[in-house]
């Protein structure tokens, strides 16, 4: 018995509904076709727009220097000079996102007196910190007095700690939480180095040249600690018996992050930085991926490495309580920028050669307090046409838009409804011949 063998045919159709037919088929194959193939496209994007807290056009700023700090409330430290030299008059200041009323507010310069010694401030580091509340903390001198811990938000300043008490040197780059402690690196009276933490009662000794925790610490101590609303404090330091390692410390003992003797790293960068969750973001030189941005909360993540686009890394990224990472990288193909992932195109905040303020950005630098939890970015800027200045970057989340697979979706549902219809009408059609 010969077994029948049905056959397409389009016998009996009109043209018109044999054509149909065909549309049909070849749109559901190709659909298949597409579903296996077709890569979702990103349905978001994320772009920028920058503020400009203060810039060398507008006085009395006549330099920037240092990297300048955010806090979540996008109000702005940094400090300036008053003309175009570094060792002219300087200062402290403030700005904020706020364009409506956007002006900077004077935190301390050389007509500042001191609360402690009744001198004027000379000088002031180049990094200062800014907590929530809008208290800005730095290491100033003031005059043959000596140096200080100072903190301020516009009006009368107050010193946290001083030469003329526990300490015989106080410089590099502090920070400050929400609860105003600070952390800060100083030499003492009674001998050593360290990072210390204190909000102006007696400080804690987080480390110093004379702690063993796994090796005893160097003189070298790194002078960019930073501090979360808990009161750890993350810092670099050299060993003694070679090496060096980021660890984090409240005042009892340290916790080793990354050490260079024992994990695959050969050298760490100087300004690490924590959030509240204890999570630490710092640059390293690891032995097999080149330098790079990791994350280490109990284990190591990388953020970004050489073996990508990047040729370089900035020694200082910044971690907000979201996890988000920024940092300063420059590129392959030439240029730097601000980035805050491993894709040099969806994750570019800003690069050298972008149109800013009407020039083009060919310089920036940026902290590891420069990110808040609201993914704004606090960085110093350089233009072509040689304006100078301290800007924010504020994400703004562009209009999600449909996938390829969800448009193809659409278009399968409503041919898929439209050939339904045809068939039931054909069938109408042919139920009310019958009657007839």
């Amino acid at each position: 018995m010969n077994k029948k063998i049905k056959k397409t045919s389009f016998a009996g159709c009109s043209a018109a509904n044999a054509l149909t037919m065909v549309k049909w088929k070849l749109f559901v194959f190709a659909a298949i076709i597409g579903l296996f193939t077709l890569r979702p496209a990103n349905v978001e994007a994320v772009s920028y727009t920058f503020i400009d807290i203060a810039n060398t056009n507008v006085a009395p700023f006549g330099i920037f220097g240092g990297d300048p700090s955010i806090n979540n409330n996008g109000t702005v430290a940094f400090w300036a000079a008053q003309n175009g030299a570094f060792g002219a008059p300087a200062g402290i200041f403030t700005g904020d996102d706020d364009t409506a009323t956007n002006v900077t507010t004077t935190i301390a310069d050389h007509n500042t007196i001191s609360d402690l010694t009744t001198n004027n401030f000379t000088t002031m580091q180049e990094n200062p910190d800014i907590n929530d509340n809008g208290t800005v903390v730095f290491v100033s001198n003031d005059g043959s007095a000596g140096q200080g811990v100072v903190t301020g938000s516009g009006g009368a300043t107050t010193t946290l700690y001083h030469t003329l008490g526990a300490f015989n040197n106080l410089t590099g780059n502090p920070a400050i939480n929400n609860v105003g402690t600070s952390a800060f690196y100083g030499s003492r009276d009674s001998g050593g180095v360290g990072i210390f933490s204190g909000n102006g009662g007696p400080h804690s000794t987080i480390v110093d040249n004379d702690t063993v925790d796994g090796g005893v610490f160097d003189v070298n101590i790194r002078r960019s600690p930073d501090i979360n609303n808990d009161g750890t404090v993350v810092f670099n330091a050299l060993l003694d018996g070679g090496g060096e390692r980021i660890s984090t410390g409240i005042g009892a003992g340290t916790i080793t992050i990354v050490d260079t003797n024992t994990d695959p790293f050969s050298s760490l960068g100087d300004a690490p930085s924590i959030n509240d969750a204890d999570t630490v973001a710092f640059q390293g030189l690891h032995n097999t991926l080149g330098q790079g941005i990791f994350t280490d909360t109990g284990g190591l993540t990388t953020i970004a490495d050489s073996e990508g686009a990047f040729s370089f890394f900035g020694e200082s990224p910044s971690i907000n309580n979201n996890g988000l990472v920024a940092f300063r990288a420059g590129l392959d193909v030439g240029g730097q920028g601000i980035f805050t992932g491993s894709d040099p195109i969806a994750d570019l905040v800003i690069k050298t050669g972008d149109a800013l303020f009407g020039s083009t950005l060919v310089g920036l630098n940026f902290g590891h307090h420069g990110l808040n939890d609201s993914g704004q970015i606090a960085f110093r800027y350089f233009l072509a046409d040689s304006t100078h200045g301290i800007a924010i970057a504020s994400a703004v989340p562009a209009v999600p838009e449909p996938t390829t697979i969800v448009l193809l979706g659409i278009g399968l549902v409503g041919l898929a409804g439209a050939e339904v219809r045809r068939r039931r009408k054909k069938v109408h059609r042919k139920d009310a011949k019958e009657r007839n």
